[in-house]
């Protein structure tokens, strides 16, 4: 995969309150009605462009007289219907899940040989599209269990990353709350938020998927602080401040064999780090017990840095890096209907 589009990747690399005992006062309680059917719709935009580039040579520094103007741009768009078979316990315990469109697009401007801009485009789709699953709570495991809806066909593989969480319950406060006050939120449900239902297998043109290693090292390494705080309750709906900083990092390392001539060995590393923060707003219908509305904006800063050291027939050791560093802007809207 090459590194333009890991970046897409990495870019691309994104509660329930109900009234509480007193005027003042509310509760987190997840509670819709039995039966009841939501369109929740998960939609995400990217835009990033290289802000530096530097090349390190030994003990040597060398940066570009011109920097080459690349930009990157990322769409992701997920919706599905979920119906609520069962609830107890403050959440489903049965949840039909309808997919009914899943589609990445991204595109890379970059000097092409001669200098001008050249473009390219790809679009990642999912083999769960159309298709219909239905999740069922083990009390044992404490986790959900899918299997396809005996109408609807598919590979069996495809719900092994699934999982029945999309209502980001996660983001709730474990005790009643006044307006004013704040809760943390834990960095795993960070992750489920930008994975509505989990690994969707999203594949592109030629059938492969382009998550690698080190996108799922990054997302395991995920550290920072989430923060939430009730701004107010009217007309039945709570709004909810979100602020996010989050940090994470992977690494890969390659032996490759020398030419059996001038060069013994040769590893091959590369490193990415990310650094997001983000700010936004969710609504939750505080009667119906389910979520409304979820909105975030942010900035990222990718890191970028690839090398290679060689070990030298005569003894010596000569090392390469290359670090490009990417800042982007990120809008995410969900909505639940």
């Amino acid at each position: 995969m090459n590194t333009s589009t890991r970046l897409g990747l990495l870019l691309a690399l994104p509660l329930a309150l109900t009234a509480g005992l007193s005027p003042s006062a509310t509760t987190s309680r997840f509670a819709p009605e039995e039966g009841l059917s939501l369109t929740k719709t998960f939609e995400s935009k990217t835009s990033a462009e290289l802000e530096e580039m530097f090349l390190e040579m030994g003990d040597e520094e060398i940066e570009p007289d011109e920097l080459p103007e690349i930009l990157i741009r990322s769409s992701e768009t997920i919706v599905f219907e979920d119906t609520y078979d069962a609830v107890a316990d403050g959440r489903a315990t049965t949840l039909t899940r309808s997919f009914t469109e899943l589609g990445r697009s991204r595109s890379e401007t970059f000097p092409g040989e001669d200098g001008s801009p050249t473009e390219n485009e790809y679009d990642e789709t999912s083999d769960l599209a159309d298709t219909v699953v239905v999740f069922s709570w083990d009390e044992d495991d404490e986790a959900y269990t899918a299997e396809f809806h005996e109408d609807s066909d598919g590979d069996e593989d495809l719900l092994e990353g699934l999982y029945g969480d999309a209502d980001v319950l996660g983001f709730l406060p474990e005790d009643e709350v006044e307006e004013g006050d704040t809760w943390e939120v834990d960095v795993e449900h960070y992750r489920k938020f930008f994975s509505p239902s989990g690994d969707l297998t999203f594949l592109n043109e030629e059938g492969e998927t382009t998550r690698d290693e080190i996108d799922e090292e990054i997302e395991e390494s995920l550290d920072g602080e989430i923060e939430c705080e009730l701004e107010s309750v009217e007309d039945g709906l709570a709004t909810i401040a979100v602020t996010i900083e989050v940090e994470g990092e992977g690494d890969t390392e390659e032996d490759l064999e020398g030419d059996g001539e001038m060069i013994d060995s040769a590893v091959q590393t590369r490193t990415v780090s990310v650094e997001s923060e983000y700010e936004g707003t969710m609504v939750w219908n505080l009667r119906a017990g389910h979520l409304v509305s979820f909105e975030l904006v942010g900035e990222s800063e990718v890191s970028i840095a690839e090398g290679i050291t060689l070990e030298i027939s005569n003894g010596e050791t000569f090392e390469q890096m290359q670090t490009m560093v990417f800042t982007s802007e990120t809008e995410i809207e969900v909505t639940f209907e």
